[in-house]
C-alpha cells in the first residue's frame, strides 16, 4: 500500500492510495509528486488544480465516502471529501460529477474544516514517521522528553510510551 503526505500551513496528514483500484491514476499522481496547489472549497470538499492528464475512469463514482481522495477528470483537480457538498443528500456525500477515487485520508478530518480558499496545499511522498498505535495517525508529539519518552496523539488523544515507527 502506497501513501502520500498532505501538508498545509496548519497541519500534516497521511493518506493511503488505492493502487489496486485506480492504478493508472495513482501511478500518474506518484510520478507527479510533489504537487502544489491552492485550495478551492465546495461545501465540505476541498479541491485544487493538478492537471495529471488522466482521462481514464478507474474506481469512478459520484457518491463518495468521508475521507476519500479523488481525481476529478473533467475539473483536472484533486478532491478531498471531509463532509457534505452542496448537492449531498441525507447520508450521501455527492461529488459534482464522477471522480476517480484514489485513496483515503488517515485519522481525523476536522483540520480540513479550517482551510480557506487560496490556502497552499502540498502533496509529497511521506518519509518514515511515528504512528499512533490506536488510530495510525502521524499527528504525534513528544510530551515528556526528559528521562523517558511519552507521546501524545493529537487526533485520538492516545498518551503512552508505545509508538509505531514506519
Amino acid at each position: 500500500m502506497k501513501k502520500i503526505k498532505i501538508e498545509t500551513k496548519g497541519f500534516e496528514k497521511e493518506a493511503v492510495l488505492y493502487d489496486d483500484l485506480a492504478p493508472i491514476t495513482v501511478k500518474t499522481l506518484l510520478d507527479a509528486l510533489p504537487i502544489k496547489g491552492y485550495v478551492k472549497r465546495w461545501g465540505d470538499e476541498i479541491y485544487f488544480d493538478a492537471n495529471l492528464g488522466v482521462n481514464v475512469k478507474e474506481n469512478s463514482k459520484q457518491v463518495v465516502q468521508l475521507g476519500d481522495i479523488a481525481y476529478w477528470i473533467s475539473g483536472r483537480a484533486i478532491c478531498i471529501f471531509f463532509g457534505k457538498t452542496p448537492i449531498s443528500e441525507a447520508d450521501k456525500i455527492i461529488a459534482a460529477s464522477e471522480v476517480n477515487v484514489i485513496g483515503k485520508v488517515l485519522g481525523s478530518l476536522d483540520c480540513f474544516r479550517d482551510m480557506e480558499e487560496g490556502e497552499e496545499i502540498l502533496l509529497t511522498t511521506p518519509v518514515s514517521a511515528l504512528h499512533c498505535p490506536e488510530c495510525d495517525s502521524t499527528n504525534i508529539e513528544w510530551v515528556l522528553p526528559q528521562t523517558w519518552s511519552k507521546y501524545r496523539c493529537k487526533d485520538c488523544g492516545y498518551v503512552g510510551a508505545f509508538i509505531v515507527e514506519k
